[in-house]
């Protein structure tokens, strides 16, 4: 039995539904690495109680499965959670944050100079005007590494998480029809900043950023509701 709290009513039309269920499993011991697993199955009966909940009674599923990895999972994002990213030529110890000039700034995602296209937990791919791409990046390395600050929101109306990471430039690909570059990132360290130390980055754990992956399982949750999954 599951209880559906995105719903508001339910009838009997959802009896026989076929559904794909996701869950997250979190272990008690080590570092609490979580787990995402998906099973098939279909609705028995549905009940609304009293207090105006629905549970759905499912068959019981045949076999269980490992959802995608999260190292693996890509979601489009938009503005919406995504709603910054910043990225600075790679950098270390106390900083001028005003003095320290980005390559890709805030108010150039706002001016649509470039756009986050999608994310992981340990990468993110973007589309950088090709204009702005000769201004900041004219001859991109593979293997360079760049600091990026982004803020990533898991609900509207929730406040958005900050992260710093240390990324390396994986691939390049220009699109002379739309004079655009897609440039994909490896998240290979995270950052915290120190009181004495300033910026500090340590390699990630479980090759994910610490906290980033229950974002990215939300978005892709919400990218099956939308095409008509829930």
């Amino acid at each position: 039995v599951v209880e559906v709290s995105s719903l508001k009513g339910a009838t009997k039309a959802f009896d026989g539904a076929s559904l794909a269920c996701f869950f997250r499993v979190r272990e008690r011991v080590g570092r609490g690495r979580e787990q995402y697993l998906t099973f098939d199955t279909s609705v028995q009966t549905v009940v609304q109680r009293p207090s105006g909940v629905i549970h759905f009674s499912l068959s019981f599923p045949q076999n269980l499965r490992s959802a995608q990895l999260r190292r693996s999972v890509r979601v489009k994002v938009d503005a919406r959670k995504v709603p910054e990213l910043t990225v600075w030529p790679d950098f270390s110890g106390r900083q001028d944050m005003a003095k320290l000039k980005p390559l890709f700034s805030p108010e150039q995602m706002k001016e649509k100079l470039y756009k986050v296209d999608n994310f992981s937990a340990n990468g993110v791919r973007l589309l950088v005007n090709a204009g702005l791409m000769r201004e900041a990046m004219p001859q991109p390395l593979k293997g360079e590494r760049f600091a990026m600050n982004f803020r990533a929101v898991a609900a509207p109306g929730t406040p958005p998480a900050i992260f710093w990471v240390q990324a390396a430039l994986r691939n390049i690909f220009y699109d002379p029809q739309i004079s655009e570059t897609a440039l994909g990132f490896e998240f290979v360290a995270e950052g915290f900043t120190d009181e004495d130390l300033g910026m500090v980055w340590k390699p990630l754990k479980f090759d994910e950023v610490s906290g980033l992956g229950k974002f990215v399982f939300k978005w892709n949750l919400d990218l099956y509701r939308e095409k008509g999954m829930g």
